[in-house]
């Protein structure tokens, strides 16, 4: 962000920290939940898809007046990360309901878990750092440790294993 942000000009500075936030949400809807609603969409549910849509837009509202009187920015990006969670998470119920199943394989599911535990580690250190009355750098350097740290080690620990059972194996 440093080197970025300089080029788009003054006053984007301020957006770093939601940024941030949004990124974390970004890693479980986007990487571990986004299928699902693409899932419910082929199997030719497109109609729920748009539904389950509404919903979180109707989530959104809400949360946005909410968070954003008492978070400024950072609500805002909570509020919206908040929200597309839930949506996909609907999704995810929906697909299981339409399939009959999740059908990931063990290779999808290893780090979903991993994921929804660091990114509520992000957003709990978040909270409590800006309650601290910490700068914007130190909050946001503070709950991106708190996801990369526990993710690198269950991920690490996880291939860790997988690496010891193939070798094992040969």
């Amino acid at each position: 962000a440093p080197v970025l942000l300089p080029l788009y000009g003054q006053g984007f500075e301020q957006g770093s920290a939601a940024l941030a936030v949004l990124l974390g949400f970004l890693l479980v809807s986007g990487g571990a939940l986004s299928l699902p609603g693409i899932v419910v969409a082929g199997y030719g549910h497109a109609r729920w898809a748009l539904f389950v849509t509404l919903i979180g837009i109707a989530l959104e509202v809400p949360l946005l007046f909410v968070l954003v009187p008492r978070y400024g920015l950072i609500g805002a990006a909570c509020a919206v990360g908040i929200a597309n969670v839930l949506q996909q998470v609907v999704q995810l119920v929906l697909m299981v309901r339409f399939t009959g199943g999740l059908h990931f394989n063990e290779r999808a599911r290893r780090p979903l878990l991993p994921s929804l535990f660091a990114c509520a580690c992000a957003l709990a250190a978040w909270f409590a750092l800006r309650a601290g009355q910490h700068s914007d750098w130190s909050v946001a350097i503070g709950a991106f440790s708190a996801f990369a740290i526990p993710y690198a080690l269950a991920i690490g620990s996880q291939w860790r294993g997988r690496s010891a059972r193939v070798h094992h194996d040969d």
